[in-house]
């Protein structure tokens, strides 16, 4: 794979640092995550989790971006500017589908 294809990412190539141009923010963020693609993610029990001081995280995202552009808030350039918000469908159904995590944190982009 040509790594300097891949738009949003940094590399080393041959000793030096590559960075490539940033790819466009999605528009399209009622897609559910489905953390069960991780190889191994779900194979442990609540019990095991436990036993082994472990959990399962996993994040909530109700909204991304931001329509103002401080200068002293990375939250622009981390999800770009425009505030881009779930539908309430999609979030009710993230819900559901994390309820057998031990442990859920939302998050939204802007709060003002």
């Amino acid at each position: 794979m040509d790594l300097s294809e891949v738009q949003g990412i940094s590399y080393w190539d041959n000793g030096r640092v590559r960075h490539n141009p940033d790819r466009h923010y999605t528009h399209e963020i009622d897609t559910i995550t489905d953390l069960e693609l991780i190889d191994g993610y779900m194979d442990w029990s609540k019990p095991k989790l436990l036993m082994k001081q472990r959990m399962r995280f996993q994040l909530l995202q109700t909204s991304r971006g931001c329509p103002f552009a401080c200068t002293f808030c990375i939250a622009t350039r981390e999800l770009g500017q425009g505030y881009r918000m779930r539908s309430v469908d999609s979030v009710i159904a993230d819900i559901k589908y994390q309820a057998g995590s031990n442990s859920s944190f939302s998050r939204r982009s802007n709060s003002t």
